[in-house]
């Protein structure tokens, strides 16, 4: 439930109010308000680079889930999939240059607008070092986080096989949306890879640090302008803005250059005290958004569908008449006899309904040579589906 629409939100901009957090400039000890301005973000092109200093060999940590999972959870399928995504990481680059704008913060926007296409929630920006580990020629990253769903309570319907497997689950989103986003890059004819964890060259937590998507919880601004971490935090769990639950990371490297965003301020709070922010007056997911989730049983879906008038279907009839002779034949045709005198919204001629085999499809009639021999050399070449 919104209060507000998000009609004028610009797509890129996300689902949280990230333009409302603080952000640090290490080349000029400034704080800023915001990393959205593309005047302002050209100007400090190279802030980002210096703030790796921060996360060098980090060793910090993504969040985990907060209860072990069953015996006979999901868990124990998903290592295979997570396998076939991580096979398509990396793959050939488009021989040709797709006409991209020079504009680095337009190429930012675009990647960030198709991050949250498919349902990332925070997005952002950094320029690569040397000492990253990025493939040859990789120049800079973009980062993305996903939120873990929620979970069924204790005893609910699938608690069994879904609790304790939000972060096996989620990094399989991460390396299907790297997959995805690394894909996209190539096809532009730009040199790209995705990662994920488990299944990454990079400090991929390091990476989002200086691209502003997460941080390390409780540094003073004062070290890391300094450019040092202290021991504790260098083991610390990452933090999110805005976030009640976990996330998992994945990175694109690649050297299609982007407009890098700043980190965010650490001495700044993650959850800004601003009414606005709180109802989500501009558009963005209001604070109270998964205290409303949790009053709503999982299982029953995000829509109210059980208020939704239903009416009860009868069997077509030529099963009816099959039926007759044998002993649920009474049944049957009763069930049959109530559907009719039931009105459904829209009317299904049963019997007259027809399956339609796969050698049907035109595509298939093409690769058969239905269609001419034109076709059929052709087919191999049409485009599989792609978001873009």
């Amino acid at each position: 439930m919104r209060l507000h629409s998000h009609r004028t939100r610009s797509f890129h901009l996300g689902p949280l109010a990230l333009e409302r957090l603080a952000r640090i400039r290490i080349d000029s000890q400034e704080t800023v308000g915001t990393s959205h301005s593309s005047e302002h973000a050209a100007k400090t092109l190279g802030a980002s680079a210096s703030a790796g200093r921060l996360t060098s060999g980090s060793g910090l940590r993504l969040p985990a889930d907060a209860q072990e999972a069953s015996a006979d959870s999901i868990g124990a399928v998903l290592p295979e999939y997570f396998e076939l995504f991580s096979k398509f990481l990396d793959g050939p680059v488009a021989p040709a240059r797709a006409p991209v704008p020079d504009d680095l913060q337009l190429r930012a926007n675009n990647l960030k607008a198709s991050a949250y296409f498919l349902d990332a929630t925070i997005a952002g920006c950094c320029a690569l070092r040397d000492a990253d580990g990025a493939p040859e020629g990789h120049t800079h990253a973009f980062v993305f986080l996903i939120e873990f769903g929620r979970e069924p309570d204790a005893g609910a319907p699938g608690d069994v096989w879904i609790r304790g497997t939000n972060a096996a689950r989620t990094d399989l989103r991460a390396a299907e949306l790297a997959v995805i986003l690394s894909g996209y890059v190539r096809w532009m004819g730009f040199p790209a890879r995705g990662h994920a964890p488990g299944a990454t060259l990079i400090d991929i937590e390091a990476l989002a640090v200086r691209a502003g998507v997460v941080r390390a919880g409780g540094e003073s601004a004062g070290a890391v302008r300094a450019g040092v971490m202290s021991a504790a935090k260098r083991s610390s769990v990452l933090e999110a803005p805005y976030l009640t639950r976990g996330f998992r990371l994945g990175v694109v490297t690649t050297s299609y250059a982007i407009t890098p965003d700043l980190p965010l301020d650490p001495a700044a709070p993650l959850t800004p005290g601003d009414a606005d922010i709180r109802d989500g007056v501009m558009g963005t997911r209001p604070l109270w958004w998964d205290a409303k989730q949790a009053e709503r049983p999982l299982h029953l879906g995000r829509y109210p569908m059980e208020t939704i008038a239903r009416v009860k279907q009868g069997l077509p009839r030529n099963q009816a008449e099959a039926r007759e002779g044998s002993a649920d034949a009474d049944s049957a045709l009763a069930h049959s006899a109530l559907a009719a005198n039931l009105k459904a919204s829209t009317l299904i001629l049963r019997d007259e309904i027809q399956r339609i085999p796969k050698r049907g499809d035109f595509f298939k009639r093409a690769q058969a040579g239905d269609l001419g021999e034109k076709a059929q050399r052709e087919r191999p070449r049409f485009p599989m589906k792609h978001p873009y």
